[in-house]
């Protein structure tokens, strides 16, 4: 239940306002709530301001779109309820970036992949393992070098002795 209080004077308001600093702003902000309510309400509702809204909704979508298509591409089809349906063009920049985005992860997958592969394989040949391995192919080889030089010596012997 609401009391509503009519004062017809600025005197008799002021005594019964008389210094709270709250209780102005609230009047005040009643008085105005009140004319709002009064008056502007009908011209909001007029078919002017409507027509304005809509005129600016209408604006501002089609800028929207435009801006979107600018910046992005252009969608095909925008209303197909299945959204594979929905295409979208790039625009050549956003093209370009979104393929270098591509090629840099998969640059980065295959590199992982290379270094994964190379440490597993690293891990196989430990420095004591390459250096047998070498150590055992040149005894090999210094073997077989030595032995072919001892064979072609040995065959220049035979022939000056015969």
């Amino acid at each position: 239940m609401s009391t509503k209080i009519q004062i017809n004077s600025l005197e008799a308001l002021e005594r019964l306002i008389g210094n709270d600093n709250e209780l102005e702003i609230e009047v005040r902000n009643n008085i105005v709530q009140d004319f709002a309510k009064k008056h502007l309400k009908s011209v909001a509702n007029s078919g002017t301001i409507q027509n304005a809204v809509r005129f600016i909704e209408t604006t501002l979508q089609a800028e929207i779109k435009a801006e979107t298509e600018r910046q992005i591409g252009v969608i095909k089809d925008p209303h197909s309820y299945n959204s594979y349906n929905r295409k979208v063009i790039l625009n050549d920049h956003l093209d370009r970036a979104v393929k270098a985005k591509a090629s840099a992860e998969v640059s980065t997958l295959v590199e992982d992949a290379v270094k994964t592969a190379t440490d597993k394989i690293m891990a196989r040949y430990t420095p004591e393992y390459i250096d047998d391995v070498i150590t055992s192919k040149l005894e090999y080889y210094t073997d077989k070098l030595v032995e072919k030089k001892l064979e072609q010596r040995l065959s220049d012997l035979r022939k000056l002795l015969k």
